[in-house]
């Protein structure tokens, strides 16, 4: 090899090099999200004269997680609200944000359903919220709905802390 075809090497090496940096902080994994949580949920619902609100105790299980995704179970004890249970899939980020679908729609028809109502809007709406040590919370937004031909707003959220993994 020729002393030009040495540096030209030696140069281009040296490129590959400075471009393979590391800035120190490795990748990026999702934190454990499994377990029982103790739950409250919350809802407030507003429409033309009128409202309620009210927080209701129960249970979110994350039974399974793969990664950044991870599935589980819910319950929804009478109180405030009515007994209500379902299914859930979600994701969770390594900043701990984390996205529930389903469970408002389980939510919200076993409710509605309780009643004899019949609503439209709830179907594919997500909580959105964060997870943080054992604690995760999450919450709808305002979501429009239409029940027997009256328009409401609901926001529902859940503050969860997890009791057992």
């Amino acid at each position: 090899m020729t002393p030009s075809a040495k540096i030209a090497l030696g140069v281009i090496l040296g490129m590959t090099l400075v471009g393979c940096g590391d800035d120190g902080t490795g990748p990026s994994t999702p934190p454990d999200v499994k377990g029982t949580y103790d739950a409250t949920y919350s809802f407030e619902t507003t429409f033309t004269g009128g409202g309620s609100s009210g927080t209701c105790p129960g249970t979110l299980r994350i039974t399974g997680q793969r990664g950044q995704n991870f599935s589980g179970d819910f319950t929804i004890q009478p109180s405030d609200c009515r007994a209500a249970a379902g299914g859930f899939t979600g994701t969770v980020q390594a900043s701990g944000a984390v996205t529930i679908r389903g469970l408002f729609e389980e939510w919200i028809n076993d409710e509605t359903g309780a009643t004899g109502l019949t609503c439209s809007g709830q179907a594919g709406q997500n909580l959105t919220g964060t997870f943080s040590g054992d604690e995760l919370i999450a919450e709808s937004g305002t979501v429009p709905l239409t029940c027997d031909d009256i328009d409401y707003d609901l926001e529902v959220s859940v503050t969860a802390t997890r009791s057992a993994p």
